[in-house]
């Protein structure tokens, strides 16, 4: 599903793409997760940005540089470098 993006982003891929970052953002503060959901957080977030269409990757980088918090920018890199 995350590989076509046209499957869920029709209206508004950076609207989307800006929506799941803030989620998963606010998800990795240890307030939130679990060790469980830590992992699942992290690898969700990997491949967003490493592995997804193209369209979501830029979409979804562009939203954690220019759309966050700088506290759920942290959270985001926390993810992505969780487990590494």
């Amino acid at each position: 599903m995350l590989s076509d993006p046209s499957f869920i982003f029709a209206a508004d891929p950076a609207a989307i793409a800006s929506q799941l970052a803030k989620v998963m953002g606010e998800a990795f503060d240890e307030k939130f997760h679990t060790e469980t959901n830590k992992h699942l957080i992290a690898e969700s977030v990997r491949f967003i940005m490493d592995k997804a269409a193209p369209e979501l990757q830029a979409a979804f980088k562009y939203a954690c540089q220019n759309v966050l918090s700088q506290e759920n920018r942290t959270h985001i890199e926390q993810a992505y470098n969780f487990g590494r």
